[in-house]
């Protein structure tokens, strides 16, 4: 670990406090309150809710402290100033504060659950010596913007809204009903939502209007005094409610967090107590929480079937790339979101020619919005397929499902989802018949880049100028090699024996044209991308890495390809740059030219484990690790900036808009203990396979309640003397057989070097 690392904590989002669960997000100041309409509000299906929410107590509040106590919850204290001084504690001799003198001051503390929306317990304390007077004002609104919308700043959709006060002992509701329309084409969008906030426990004098609420009493000296707020949701004819009740946060919430409960039961964990954890359990342990918080129980199919959100706040949805991405990055942790995300893209594979929606047969989808925008069409986003990764990585997924499971049944009833897979890549993945694979969209409103780099300026030439579609990036030839690769595999095992060996040719023919069309011999390095003339776009970037992840890159090409991943204009000493610190449209807060990605860091430490370079996977799992241990919460973002890790930059700064927690993100850090351990598992068969190489900066590692199959291991890792890792097994049920050596798909393992692995296996 970097020395002085304890000293630094930085935030993403700064001047925003941001708290989720599922799909509501929480998005306010520092103090805790929604002012400003540019980026605060409760959101909800990506509509803005809540728009505008502060209280005050005699005139202001000053906040003391504002914390999250988990990711769905926060608390905060606030002081206001007293009517009435005693002179003996008056203070003067004290630090004053913007909320009075601190040794007079009336408290509140609100206590906030997110669920499907959110419940506070307000709690008023006078701490001074004589009765007084308080006058309290809440001040709220809700204008039903889209969350594009607010990160825009421009709104598109324009509907009918109107609110009701209604009154009674001790009680308020305030509601607001919003209707819109939008003709798209022939076809009329509708959109009918609502919002409720009630409060609860009113004392005193009172009156409301539809846009605030002021309340005036005499607290007595240490009297007490509770307030309950919630609030509900209709997202068209379904109403939603928070789940908590009053003074829950206290203490009982747990026991109502099922889902929370459910997936760690079957999630593979670090040690317990938590103080004999170190730093990468630490770290292992809060990705697993991010996974936990993430969860969108509308897309649960099935019991241990579910999918995270893709991340806070931006990405409160499924996304086809991400919900495969993740389930497969964390499946050490557990396959059941594997099972999940492979079942709810499978729902939603394409069945026609829809251009709006860049949909077409066989086609897997990129991401599903529920916000204003999408239902009524202003934006495809409801429903869209624009991305190239999604549709060749189910396959891969189905099959590392089925290995980790052994579900058989599992695979037959998917294997015709992957199949349509094939079909897609076949007939409309390779737009000129050249044998690679591009993209381009159809959509009007389409994503312009959809490889994983889809930002809008992600391909650029030598020069700096952005590259136009059709395009065809290194690391999408990989994505469709391994497809065709794993298909061959489960096809094989399904007995569809004649595509099997059509899938493995396929395979086989592209990885040669791959290394003929993309390898650069003056470079010694693979080309970004090819344009619509096969020129090679030779500007030097990160996708080459992921591509080594596939196993598409000639053997003999490894090692120049990953010297230039480690030198020092594409490592940044916290990772690998997505572009080259040399190239002149290198911009380290760009997000997809010169920044670092932990999702994609973790992808090459897959390449690199691959390939035996482990070394360097271990430099890329340190490095994850030190931003773990400098980010708040120990968390890794979606994105951080590409700065040379030297003097001048003794940390890298935070991409402004980046989420966290991400799920990909949280997922990259269980797949570095995958790959520092080289576990694989192959349930049909009861095996595993292991072939850890622990660094010297962490000597050991425990792991509990791994899943292969049906069994069950919990293991221990050491580092000896002499460099090698020796395990132990702690606990073993049922039957699973494990072997030490590289997992089947290592390039570099040569027949002779499995058979002794087995042998000793065997023999201990």
């Amino acid at each position: 670990m970097h020395p002085g690392m304890d000293r630094i904590q930085l935030k993403t989002n700064p001047h925003l406090h941001i708290i989720s669960h599922s799909r509501t997000v929480w998005i306010s100041d520092r103090d805790g309150w929604m002012s400003d309409h540019h980026f605060h509000g409760l959101f909800l299906h990506d509509t803005r809710l809540l728009s505008h929410y502060l209280w005050k107590l005699n005139g202001d509040l000053y906040c003391v402290e504002l914390s999250g106590v988990r990711q769905h919850s926060q608390l905060a204290y606030y002081i206001a100033a007293p009517r009435r001084l005693t002179e003996a504690y008056s203070g003067k001799d004290h630090a004053r504060s913007a909320g009075g003198d601190t040794e007079e001051n009336l408290e509140l503390t609100l206590a906030t659950l997110l669920s499907d929306g959110f419940h506070q317990d307000a709690e008023f304390c006078n701490y001074t010596l004589q009765p007084q007077p308080i006058a309290l004002e809440i001040q709220y609104d809700a204008d039903f913007a889209d969350l594009r919308e607010v990160i825009d700043d421009r709104r598109q959709q324009r509907g009918r809204l109107s609110a009701a006060v209604e009154r009674g002992a001790g009680e308020l509701r305030i509601g607001w009903h919003y209707r819109a329309h939008h003709w798209h084409g022939i076809h009329r969008r509708e959109l009918d939502r609502g919002f409720e906030l009630r409060f609860h426990g009113l004392w005193g004098e009172w009156r409301a209007d539809r846009r605030r609420l002021r309340l005036s009493a005499i607290l007595q000296p240490g009297e007490r005094r509770h307030l309950c707020i919630e609030s509900r949701a209709r997202i068209e004819r379904q109403w939603q409610a928070p789940v908590y009740g009053c003074f829950e946060f206290y203490g009982g919430a747990g026991a109502r967090d099922r889902q929370r409960q459910s997936f760690y039961a079957h999630a593979a964990q670090p040690p317990q107590p938590r103080s004999r954890r170190n730093e990468l359990e630490r770290a292992y342990a809060r990705a697993l929480d991010d996974l936990a918080s993430l969860h969108l129980p509308e897309f649960d199919r099935g019991p241990n079937a579910w999918v995270p959100a893709a991340g806070v706040p931006n990405y409160l949805t499924l996304f086809g790339r991400d919900s495969l991405t993740v389930a497969w990055q964390a499946a050490l942790a557990g396959w059941g979101m594997m099972r999940g995300a492979l079942r709810c893209v499978a729902e939603l594979q394409g069945k026609q020619r829809n251009d709006w929606r860049d949909e077409l047969p066989g086609r897997m989808p990129h991401e599903t919005h529920t916000g204003p925008l999408s239902v009524l069409d202003y934006i495809p986003l409801g429903r869209y397929y624009g991305e190239f990764t999604s549709t060749p990585f189910f396959p891969v997924v189905l099959s590392e499902y089925y290995h980790w499971s052994g579900d058989r049944a599992g695979l037959q009833q998917l294997l015709p989802s992957a199949q349509g897979c094939l079909e897609w890549l076949r007939r409309y993945g390779d737009l000129d018949g050249d044998g690679l694979y591009e993209y381009q969209t159809r959509s009007r409103q389409g994503v312009a880049n959809q490889a994983w780099k889809d930002s809008g300026d992600a391909i650029v030439w030598p020069d700096g100028r952005v590259a136009e579609p059709p395009l065809g990036t290194c690391e999408q030839q990989g994505f469709a090699y391994e497809a065709w690769l794993r298909a061959a595999e489960l096809l094989w095992m399904s007995g569809e024996r004649g595509q099997a060996l059509r899938a493995f040719r396929h395979a086989r023919d592209l990885k040669a044209r791959f290394n003929d069309a993309f390898w650069m011999e003056d470079e010694q390095f693979y080309a970004l991308a090819l344009d619509r003339r096969k020129r090679q776009i030779r500007s030097i970037a990160s996708n080459a890495g992921d591509a080594l992840a596939t196993g598409i890159i000639a053997g003999e090409r490894s090692e120049p390809v990953v010297e230039r991943l480690f030198s020092d204009e594409l490592y940044s000493g916290w990772g690998v740059r997505t572009l080259s610190n040399r190239h002149p449209a290198f911009n380290p807060y760009s997000y997809h030219r010169g920044s670092v990605w932990p999702a994609e860091n973790a992808a090459i430490m897959v390449g690199l484990r691959r390939y035996g370079y482990y070394e360097q996977l271990q430099r890329l799992a340190a490095g994850l690790l030190d931003i773990t241990a400098i980010f708040e919460h120990r968390r890794l973002p979606e994105v951080f900036s590409g700065h040379a890790r030297d003097r001048r930059h003794p940390f890298p700064a935070v991409y402004p808009r980046a989420c966290s927690p991400q799920a990909w993100s949280a997922s990259a850090i269980i797949l570095s203990v995958q790959m520092l351990l080289g576990l694989y598992p192959y349930a049909p068969a009861a095996l595993l396979f292991l072939d850890p190489a622990l660094p010297a900066w962490l000597p050991e590692l425990e792991l509990y309640h791994l899943h292969v199959g049906a069994a069950e291991v919990s293991l221990r890792f050491e580092r000896g003397e002499d460099g090698r890792t020796h395990y132990q097994v702690l606990d073993q049920r049922g039957k699973l057989r494990l072997i030490r050596q590289p997992s089947p798909w290592s390039v570099t393992t040569t027949p002779w070097e499995r058979l002794e692995d087995l042998i000793e296996s065997l023999a201990a």
